[in-house]
């Protein structure tokens, strides 16, 4: 079974470790770089913690029964639900409906002037690319290493209303 919670902002540090071996295994397949060393945790910790100091901004800890698996941290803002990043342990990926369940979870709390969905992924991540652009959004832009995608969040509502 699968459970999620909005995590209490001032919880955050005491699930940094779990939070980023998360981040650190799924990342390790796109970058090569300090992911999955301690100075790339304190690194991702403190730039995590300095984004939750904005109050439109949430986490949300997705958990099995028995363990911690995932997390999503999205925000609100120029009338768009940002989604900033979505980590799921890799056993985890493409089961359970999980991003259903979590649009479920976290609708009540979205406001209904919202127009827009926005993300971005890194170009090697082909899976996440597929994901996105199946939920409606298409690139709007890049860098070297980036995409950048926004769909309309009536579009997105017809996908999610369909399950």
């Amino acid at each position: 079974m699968i459970h999620f919670e909005t995590l209490k902002k001032e919880a955050f540090d005491s699930f940094t470790d779990q939070l980023f071996a998360i981040m650190a295994e799924n990342m390790s397949v796109y970058v090569e770089n300090e992911a999955g060393t301690e100075a790339g945790k304190m690194l991702w910790a403190a730039k995590a913690a300095e984004s939750l100091k904005s109050r439109s901004r949430r986490m949300v800890l997705i958990r099995s029964d028995t363990e911690l698996i995932g997390f999503f941290l999205y925000d609100i803002r120029d009338m768009a639900l940002v989604i900033e990043d979505m980590q799921i342990k890799p056993e985890w990926q493409g089961k359970s409906n999980i991003f259903w369940m979590l649009f479920n979870f976290i609708a009540p709390e979205l406001p209904e002037t919202l127009k827009y969905i926005r993300t971005k992924t890194k170009k090697k991540n082909t899976k996440a690319d597929g994901v996105i652009r199946h939920l409606g959004m298409s690139v709007v832009g890049e860098t070297e290493a980036s995409y950048f995608y926004e769909g309309k969040f009536s579009d997105f509502l017809r996908w999610f209303n369909r399950k």
